[in-house]
């Protein structure tokens, strides 16, 4: 197949093989695994919640519960702003296998931010839910042999967490970018900062789309900022490889056209 050189289309045209990219191959694989994944985290909750029920819930329990749901967010924020620095930065819609899968709904993104609007629910979030399948996975089984110690539960406890906003994080980035139709229980949930709000986002797409990288709660990007930590992981690759940072997404993004 050839490769495709984004700088000889202009902005239709782009958006056009972008959204050719999203075969039926590819919305099956997305059912099939965003029902397995449900049903994986519907598994971990009964298991993690009887457990937990099961308690005595002192004053220590519940703080320690409490900084599992915190650890929980916070590791499913990390991951998404790594995730989208990555994918941002580095690879092309032409890489084997995670190109027209993973790289394509970023480059589709930057190109018109507010595409990922005219998303289904499954389009939207069945590929950051099936991350969490393998180790959901792992964890049924070990509650299903009695694996589990008494010591688990709040390791449990985080791992759902951690599950259930890594597979929301589409939604919460897609709620960023709709700006009519939001319930007022989102807007509540954005004005409170417990998902992304849409006035944090919005740093992330000022050109060249280099920072605030975070898209599930973007709790942790003013600190990512303040140490410049892409930036340092930047020049660290650049030294061993060679990889300009975001060379390929500037040629899907570029503001001019060709004629």
């Amino acid at each position: 197949m050839r490769e495709i050189e984004p700088e000889k289309l202009n902005v239709i045209q782009r958006k056009k093989h972008l959204k050719e990219l999203y075969t039926p191959a590819k919305r099956r694989q997305e059912v099939i695994g965003l029902g397995l994944a449900y049903a994986l985290i519907g598994l971990q909750a009964y298991f993690t919640l009887t457990t937990l029920g099961e308690k005595s819930w002192d004053a220590y329990f519940v703080f320690k519960n409490f900084l599992a749901v915190v650890a929980g967010i916070l590791i499913a924020d990390f991951f998404s702003g790594l995730v989208h620095w990555a994918a941002d930065t580095y690879f092309s819609v032409d890489t084997p296998v995670i190109g027209p899968a993973l790289i394509r709904p970023f480059r589709e993104h930057h190109i018109d931010a507010t595409a990922m609007c005219q998303h289904d629910f499954i389009e939207t979030n069945a590929d950051t839910f099936c991350l969490m399948i393998p180790s959901l996975t792992i964890s049924n089984l070990n509650f299903c042999m009695g694996n589990k110690s008494d010591a688990n539960g709040v390791l449990d406890l985080l791992h759902l967490t951690l599950s259930i906003f890594v597979g929301f994080t589409n939604e919460f980035h897609k709620l960023s970018h709709t700006h009519r139709g939001r319930s007022s229980f989102v807007r509540f949930l954005q004005n409170c900062w417990l998902i992304l709000p849409p006035n944090h986002h919005r740093i992330h797409h000022v050109r060249p789309h280099s920072n605030y990288y975070c898209i599930t709660v973007g709790w942790l990007d003013p600190l990512f900022e303040h140490i410049q930590f892409w930036r340092k992981v930047e020049k660290v690759i650049f030294k061993l490889t060679g990889a300009i940072p975001r060379y390929d997404d500037q040629k899907w993004s570029k503001l001019s056209t060709a004629s």
